[in-house]
Order: structure tokens, then sequence, then C-alpha cells
């Protein structure tokens, strides 16, 4: 079966922004994005609106100079997408892996990231 054309699109985005050009992407995400980072940490909360989501990563992922992103699996049809990631880094010597899941929806006739939530985080 042939992947989703929504699919072989949001691959196309993760290859974009796993070059580090957030600014090439950032019409992917709508207006009103919510991204949530779980926990009780210093960079945990919601980031509400493209601009806050943006400056979000701008402060964190240039200080992650081993920052690495693998996509796992995409699942998408016309109006609905998820992606399944696994993304990490190295910090003072210690490995930092997490898998996640990336809802989309439509919100003009192309998909619009709406926001993202982190889980299973693991630590070594």
């Amino acid at each position: 079966m042939a992947e989703h054309p929504n699919a072989t699109r949001i691959r196309a985005l993760y290859e974009m922004g796993s070059g580090g050009d957030m600014d090439a992407i950032a019409d992917s995400f709508a207006d009103d994005v919510v991204w949530t980072v779980p926990g009780r940490g210093a960079i945990s909360g919601a980031k509400r609106g493209k601009e806050a989501t943006f400056a979000f990563f701008h402060r964190v992922i240039p200080g992650l100079k081993t920052f690495n992103i693998e996509v796992h699996d995409v699942l998408a049809n016309d109006t609905h997408a998820v992606v399944l990631v696994r993304y990490g880094h190295r910090r003072e010597g210690r490995e930092f892996n997490r898998r996640g899941g990336l809802p989309l929806r439509r919100s003009r006739p192309d998909l619009r990231l709406l926001g993202a939530h982190r889980r299973h985080n693991s630590v070594r």
C-alpha cells in the first residue's frame, strides 16, 4: 500500500527540521499551536502559540549539540496525522532518549501542527 501524501509531507518536514532550519517549517504550525513538555522542570509546561513555541525551540535546541531525531512511523489520512518519533541528546555525560507522538489537525486546506506532548521518557 502506498503511503498517504500527508505522511510523505510530514516526513519531509522532519527532514527540514533535523537540518536545524526551524524557520523553514514555521508555516506548518497553526497560529494556536500548543507544545506541551510534561514534568516539573525548568522547561516543562505548555507553550501556547507559534511565537512561544518557536522561542522555546530556539532557546532549547541550540544548547543540545548532540540533539537527534528519528521518525519511527507516520499515520495519516486526509484530515488527521500522528508522527511517532524518537529523539534524544547527550548532556553532562548523560544520554536522554524520548519517544513521542505529535497530533496534527486540518485548519486550512492543508494540515497544520496543533500540538505535541512528549511521553515515555528514559534516561541512561
